[in-house]
């Protein structure tokens, strides 16, 4: 497997599904359909599934002004910008393992402080089995949720910093059905580490069916879409280490700027 997009090198063992904005093989200049940027043959060897994502809301990809590919980025408006890669079909799920690991980079405008969804896997029915990375407005902080249903229970993952406006590398690491780590910029601005003891993780529940990017369906409504910029993200079917996590961050830092 050859990964070549940007200057420094990411972690590849373990890697099914990597969808980034800067390989032409990801985002064809002038298509609406987002792609895995690795072979589908290998994906679905290593994982399940490798779909592609269709957008929604987004403006129509062949006329912005800066393009996404050319930005390595898209920009959500908060008003239903998403990507949807699986709409009520389990069996075309990316993943349905643990241990994995799931990367996103992204930034919030911070223009306001409704609860977002950042994205993950979620379902069509109130008490499916949810995994997704979220926003919430609560204690004066705009906190980072890995938002996690266990059916009808909740098992949030939430870190106690406000969220800032710059860009961020978000990841969740499942260790077991149990254990979830969850960090910002490699812990660099937040980290917090879960235990919640349920028998069935979301990955394996045959009624997580939906997956998207810059927004989330929980039951019958959608969260409200995210309001900044998503660039790439990442899958892996293991639990990467904290080096990794690390060599992932540092792959990237310079990219956005930070």
């Amino acid at each position: 497997m050859s990964v070549s997009i940007g200057s420094k090198p990411i972690v590849t063992s373990g890697l099914t599904h990597l969808y980034d904005q800067l390989s032409p093989k990801s985002m064809p200049s002038g298509s609406e359909v987002w792609y895995n940027h690795l072979p589908s043959s290998y994906a679905e060897k290593n994982a399940k599934y490798s779909p592609s994502g269709t957008k929604a809301g987004l403006a129509t990809y062949g006329s912005k002004t800066e393009h996404a590919r050319l930005k390595g980025y898209d920009t959500y408006d908060g008003s239903g910008d998403y990507w949807n890669f699986t709409d009520n079909n389990v069996n075309q799920q990316p993943i349905q393992q643990f241990p994995m690991t799931f990367i996103i980079w992204a930034r919030h405008t911070k223009a306001d402080t409704s609860t977002r969804a950042l994205g993950g896997f979620t379902g069509n029915n109130a008490s499916y089995y949810y995994g997704y990375f979220q926003v919430y407005y609560t204690g004066s902080k705009l906190k980072p949720y890995w938002k996690f249903e266990p059916q009808t229970s909740f098992a949030n993952v939430a870190m106690d910093v406000d969220l800032d406006n710059q860009w961020h590398m978000w990841c969740v690491r499942e260790t077991s059905g149990a254990v979830r780590d969850f960090t910002l910029d490699a812990g660099d601005f937040g980290s917090v580490t879960s235990t919640y003891n349920v028998s069935t993780p979301w990955e394996f529940n045959a009624s997580c069916d939906n997956f998207d990017i810059g927004n989330a369906q929980t039951g019958d409504s959608y969260d409200n879409s995210w309001l900044g910029d998503i660039g790439p993200w990442y899958i892996f079917n293991r639990s990467i280490s904290d080096s990794e996590v690390r060599q992932m961050y540092d792959a990237n830092k310079d990219r956005f700027n930070l």
